[in-house]
């Protein structure tokens, strides 16, 4: 069997065992369920993406923005998760062999199994294709064209479990050997189960809903790593997958994307570059440092302070090119130098000794010379504060004018 499968994710319903908070908006280690889900799909072999939305559809809006997928409002959310597998089915392309129904609700889900599952429907042509541990059926299922007329006419709340039995004997299973990717988060007790703490307030506002590229301030060199990878891997994604027209697409009088991850790379190397060399250069070079660094926050309200004040990339600002490759090739190119320069820095910093970090001091162009735990932590968030840029203009303007492909144009972050 072969044809494009396209993913739905299933993320309209009211949430009412939550007091009606969003459960796209529920934090798992920080990332809301939602964008959780959309990273695995986006990295998989998913030929289309379709998001179907409903109970308070303009809070999904900006975490949405920017990502290769089309939205679906679905009107009737309040009948039930049918009506959002009815809306799915409508906005499908008339060339789709199969559709994939990807609820929201599970943390775990990997671009592995769901790329395992496109492959067991491609080499059996089930009709439908479920995963499995130990005898219990989970989600996402797959569900081939022929069966799209019966999904149609499904009511209720069970959703396209509902054909299962009219079709039992051709269901195909797909055996995982690990039940995690199959959990979800359907109560409160499986979602306190699940991070030790209860869910917030139906009228509480995720950090991330507000701030894309959420940090939890870190404080050590291992949790300064942490972060860094952690981040490194969400901005990746998210440039990744931006539409290759969009990437390098000014926005409105500032950068495009592209041009903000390539300064985002320029400053990071010279950091890499920096903590690579020996202490007895550095402390010859710059200095000895304080014994006490500032905290996170004081760094991020210093560069605050001087954005405020006018402050510009200089330097760091990225190159400015006559002619780009293709849109495609150009993401690629500029997404992985981006990868590289983030894991250089992260093995250059596991060079360093906890107390090393406040020892020695390093010269920063906008904020003078910092210790290199207090670079670490202004790397850190200003590789967050130029992603949420990119992201934000998105959002206010979703449907910003893509220009012919030359320099990357703009005014300075």
């Amino acid at each position: 069997m072969s044809g494009s499968v396209a993913g739905v994710i299933l993320a309209a319903g009211p949430s009412r065992r939550f007091g009606g908070l969003p459960k796209p908006l529920l934090e798992v280690e920080g990332r809301p369920l939602v964008l959780r889900l959309l990273e695995q799909a986006a990295a998989s072999r998913l030929s289309d993406l379709f998001v179907v939305v409903g109970h308070q559809a303009e809070r999904l809006a900006p975490l949405l923005a920017g990502w290769p997928l089309s939205v679906v409002e679905c009107s009737r959310w309040r009948d039930g998760q049918s009506a959002s597998v009815r809306a799915g089915l409508a906005a499908l392309p008339a060339d789709a062999a199969a559709a994939m129904f990807l609820p929201v609700d599970q943390p775990r889900l990997t671009t592995e199994v769901i790329d395992r599952l496109i492959a067991r429907y491609h080499e059996t042509g089930g009709p439908v294709v479920v995963p499995v541990h130990r005898g219990r059926r989970g989600s996402p299922v797959i569900f081939d064209a022929s069966l799209f007329g019966e999904l149609r006419r499904i009511t209720g709340d069970e959703g396209g479990r509902q054909l299962f039995a009219a079709h039992e004997a051709e269901i195909v299973e797909l055996e995982l050997p690990d039940p995690e990717p199959l959990e979800d988060v359907d109560t409160p007790e499986e979602y306190a189960r699940l991070t030790g703490r209860p869910p917030p307030a139906a009228n509480a506002r995720p950090a991330t809903e507000n701030a894309m590229f959420h940090i939890d301030p870190p404080s050590r060199r291992d949790e300064i790593v942490a972060a860094l990878a952690s981040l490194r891997g969400e901005i990746a994604a998210y440039f990744h997958g931006l539409p290759p027209e969009a990437f390098v697409a000014p926005q409105g009088p500032h950068w495009a994307p592209e041009g903000h991850l390539r300064h985002l790379t320029k400053s990071v190397r010279p950091v890499a570059a920096a903590l690579r060399r020996s202490r007895l250069v550095l402390g010859l070079l710059f200095g000895r440092g304080r014994s006490d660094s500032r905290a996170f926050d004081e760094v991020v309200e210093v560069y605050r302070e001087a954005l405020g004040q006018g402050a510009q990339a200089g330097r760091y600002a990225p190159s400015r090119r006559e002619e780009l490759p293709p849109p495609e090739e150009w993401q690629r190119t500029v997404v992985e130098g981006w990868q590289t320069a983030g894991r250089e820095l992260e093995r250059a910093i596991g060079g360093w000794s906890e107390g090393a970090l406040d020892r020695y001091r390093l010269p920063h162009p906008l904020l003078g010379k910092m210790t290199v735990r207090e670079i670490l932590f202004f790397t850190l968030y200003h590789n967050a504060h130029h992603a949420r840029r990119v992201h934000e203009r998105f959002t206010e303007a979703p449907t910003l004018e893509m220009p012919t492909l030359e320099s990357p144009g703009g005014r300075p972050e």
